[in-house]
């Protein structure tokens, strides 16, 4: 009887049952930590290409059309944007008085479509990307 129990004791597979419950766990930790992380920063690129693009409208638009400072904005935009979203960016720019810029708003919105980079965010995207959007509205003086 002493060595049923002694045999029923013997621990040497709890390690191996440790570790094939806690890896699972970890490995979505690590995998969410990257794809948020990685959203996060091209939430932050987009909303700063944003930022930038409206600015630069405020600063270079006093002399110009509606139609040409829409395209030096698009350009510019283009010219700061990162390698990998380049071309993805979707650039629209709105005057609140297209006749005479210089006396209204202007709206850049900025979009794109990011691709993730582990499956765990599969749910949020649509085709394995997820869509990424800034809007900002400054006044022109």
């Amino acid at each position: 009887m002493k060595n049923i129990f002694s045999k029923l004791k013997n621990e040497k597979g709890q390690a191996v049952v440790e570790l094939a419950i806690t890896v699972p766990l970890l490995l979505l930790l690590l995998c969410g930590i990257m794809d948020y992380g990685w959203l996060f920063f091209n939430k932050l690129s987009v909303s700063n290409y944003c930022m930038e693009a409206t600015r630069y409208a405020i600063v270079h638009g006093s002399n110009e059309t509606s139609e040409s400072l829409r395209a030096k904005i698009i350009t510019r935009v283009g010219q700061i944007a990162s390698v990998d979203l380049a071309d993805a960016l979707s650039v629209s720019v709105n005057f609140s008085n297209p006749s005479h810029i210089s006396s209204g708003d202007v709206t850049v919105n900025i979009s794109c479509l990011v691709s993730s980079l582990t499956p765990l965010t599969a749910p949020l995207a649509t085709d394995g990307k997820i869509p990424v959007t800034s809007h900002v509205t400054m006044r022109m003086e």
